[in-house]
């Protein structure tokens, strides 16, 4: 039988394994659990006599490793059930003996045992199981997913202040809203779910609210629940996320931007279940696939970091730097490569061996191969083969294997940050400083090439070099690049080639370049943008628009000397923009702002709570994770609800022009501010300068 393993629920004695079949069955699978770990064995003298007679336990005298570099002999205690395992590890902790594998879960232990990798594809004969999955694939998990949306009023995150009031869900075909008292809510959404039977439920809320909220209300009418694929008794819970075994819940918004193929990544890599792969950070995932590797043969410490080093201020001062940065030359070039390096932090750790116990103050060893490197290998391989692969396949294929390569990229820069992390219990502060180290070495090397073979450097980022030289040609940067390569050993690759690019200042502080934010046209004719207004979600489409008109009307034409008469162009579109506005013109739902509700409160009224509070008032349902419409009507009312109006319930009253006029300054000062653009002079301090701007196109347009 083959099925995704998709769930893992721990019980007393046993684990139950959720699987889905290929066939759309959903099977459970139980397994006897024994926990167990380990103490030293100089800790334990006469003590496990007293351990006998309230667990029920066996030991035995084992030898492990001990991370980096010992060995010690431990007693291995073994237990019949996690009550016995709980017990035993209370009486040790009171005691403050040390314990070794104690900190692991119960569901991390079961998997790392038997090597189970959840959200894989396995095989199920006669209660055995195994793992069949190659994960060259880039389908996700075949899972039915279903969507709920929850009705309350009242605060998420206090879940006895709210009060529940229906929900819809959708599962494949089927969708149905239901509203009601608590307790016919509660009812049919027990039925519903049961009815349709999702593997997936993608709610519209924060996760963790969403099962208080549930749990607390349940509680008043039942003693049992099914909110997963089993009933369960609620009196005696530990968490109410434990409701729901046999059926997985997550934040509708993650898993849209993830994906379940994203999730598989995570899952791959921590070799935890989906519903914890899903909940915790980068780090942790990164520590869990740690514990994996070392598991078999090393005792594993709990996870406070034993390994700071201590040492002076100079020497900090000395060797704990980040990557090497050159700022932004400020201003307009001309025929500029980017060359970036791929996976730069990864293929340093893999090339140059760098880890935990590789490392001391004056060298990396290059030898053994270090558990950092057997972490990030296979990984830094898989990451790259789905990046490759999304440029040759079609859609959802492409979306699939992007939604793989970016998880795996945050996995593996997690992998470089989280080396020198005080949390990390492997972790050791030298790994994370050589490879910024080695990163600085590699760059200041990548200038020295660089400038040898003629080219200005006018931006570098800690793994990309923007670079230009007068009248070079694709084939010169791909040479520069080859170059580089063969001179650091690390793959690098011609990312973009502009025609005209724009390094902009910072926002704050005019005098100083701003690192990601530019523009330009690359030698495509497309246009390019970092870090201004366009690439924002939450400005209007007008202003966009705006903005790529600017700049296209800007870096139109075939060198740095037609840029100038541009610009006087773009004066001219700016005035004509503001003109539109004043006047009008512009149809008020390309004026129409769009923000994410990511709280049920705010301490201050942004303008998107004050949308979100009329359309609650007005018998909309929103929860968090949803897009919030609105239109500036009046920005500097006293009264916080007249400044703007809801696009759902918007009556036509108009829009606050002297608002759209200054969010579409902030489009052209980014886009302008390089060539002399100032909206103070433009618009507010200096009415003459804007007079005589406004007179000059007004002549032009009606041809005096």
């Amino acid at each position: 039988m083959l099925g995704y393993f998709f769930d893992l629920e721990v019980r007393n004695k046993h684990v139950i394994l959720w699987i889905k079949t290929l066939n759309g069955k959903v099977v459970k699978i139980k397994k006897r659990y024994k926990p167990d770990f380990y103490v030293p064995l100089n800790s334990v003298e006469n003590l496990s006599f007293s351990l006998s007679d309230d667990c029920d336990i066996r030991f035995e005298l084992v030898e492990k490793k001990i991370f980096p570099n010992g060995k010690s002999k431990f007693l291995h205690f073994i237990f019949e059930d996690v009550s016995s395992y709980n017990t035993a590890l209370e009486i040790f902790e009171k005691k403050g003996i040390e314990v070794y594998n104690s900190d692991l879960l119960h569901s991390q232990r079961f998997v790392f045992n038997n090597d189970i990798t959840p959200l894989s594809l396995v095989n199920v004969e006669n209660g055995n199981i195994e793992v069949v999955d190659d994960f060259s694939s880039v389908d996700p998990p075949k899972l039915k997913i279903g969507y709920l949306m929850l009705y309350y009023a009242g605060i998420a995150d206090k879940p006895e202040r709210t009060k529940l009031l229906g929900f819809t869900l959708k599962v494949s075909d089927f969708e149905e809203s239901v509203e009601g008292d608590e307790e016919y809510v509660l009812s049919e959404l027990e039925k519903l779910l049961s009815r349709y039977d999702p593997d997936v439920v993608l709610i519209g809320m924060d996760v963790d609210d969403f099962y208080n909220i549930i749990y607390t209300k349940v509680l008043h009418y039942r003693k049992f629940y099914r909110l997963g694929r089993k009933r369960v008794r609620l009196d005696n819970l530990r968490n109410p996320i434990f409701m729901s075994n046999g059926r997985l819940f997550f934040n509708y918004q993650t898993i849209e931007e993830i994906g379940l193929a994203g999730l598989q990544e995570r899952c791959l890599f921590s070799m935890l279940p989906p519903r914890i792969a899903y909940r915790w950070t980068a780090g942790r995932l990164v520590d869990s696939r740690q514990c994996y590797l070392l598991y078999k043969d090393y005792a594993i410490p709990r996870s406070e970091n034993v390994n700071l080093n201590l040492r002076t201020a100079w020497d900090i001062f000395l060797y704990d730097k980040g990557g090497m940065l050159q700022s932004p030359l400020v201003g307009l070039h001309e025929n500029v490569a980017v060359l970036d390096f791929e996976s730069m932090f990864p293929n340093i750790i893999v090339r140059y061996n760098v880890s935990y116990e590789t490392v001391s103050l004056d060298k990396v060893k290059k030898k053994p191969r270090g558990l950092l490197v057997k972490i990030v290998e296979p990984f830094l391989k898989r990451r790259l083969f789905f990046k490759h692969l999304k440029h040759r396949v079609e859609e959802p294929y492409r979306t699939w294997a992007n939604q793989r390569q970016n998880e795996l990229k945050l996995l593996l820069v997690s992998s470089y940050g989280y080396s020198g992390n005080n949390f990390n219990r492997f972790g050791n502060s030298l790994t994370f400083e050589w490879i910024n180290r080695i990163s600085r070495e590699v760059m200041a090397k990548v200038y020295d090439i660089a400038r040898k073979e003629g080219y200005s450097i006018v931006y570098s980022d800690t793994d990309s070099i923007f670079v230009k030289k007068k009248d070079a040609s694709l084939e010169d940067f791909k040479r520069l690049a080859n170059k580089i390569e063969k001179s650091t050993k690390l793959p690098i690759k011609v990312d973009r080639v502009y025609r005209f690019l724009v390094l902009l200042p910072m926002k704050t502080d005019p005098n100083l370049g701003g690192t990601k934010r530019y523009y330009g046209r690359l030698t495509d004719g497309s246009l390019d943008f970092k870090g201004v207004e366009v690439r924002r979600h939450d400005y209007p489409e007008y202003i966009k628009h705006f903005q790529v008109r600017l700049v296209d009307i800007l870096l139109s034409g075939d060198s740095v000397k037609d840029i100038d008469p541009n610009v006087s162009k773009c004066f001219r579109l700016v005035a004509e923009a503001i003109d539109e506005l004043m006047e009008r013109r512009v149809p008020v739902e390309k004026l129409v702002v769009r923000k994410i509700l990511r709280r049920s409160e705010y301490r201050v009224l942004a303008p998107h709570y004050i949308a979100a509070l009329q359309l609650r008032m007005n018998g909309y349902r929103l929860g968090l994770g949803d897009v919030v419409e609105f239109v500036y009507i009046n920005s500097r009312s006293r009264n916080p609800l007249g400044r703007v109006q809801a696009w759902r319930i918007y009556d036509g009253r108009g829009y606050d022009v002297e608002k759209y006029v200054q969010l579409l300054l902030d489009a052209a000062e980014s886009i302008l501010a390089v060539f002399g653009f100032n909206r103070a002079r433009f618009y507010e301090s200096e009415k003459d300068y804007f007079d005589e701007v406004f007179e000059k196109y007004l002549i032009e347009k009606l041809d005096f």
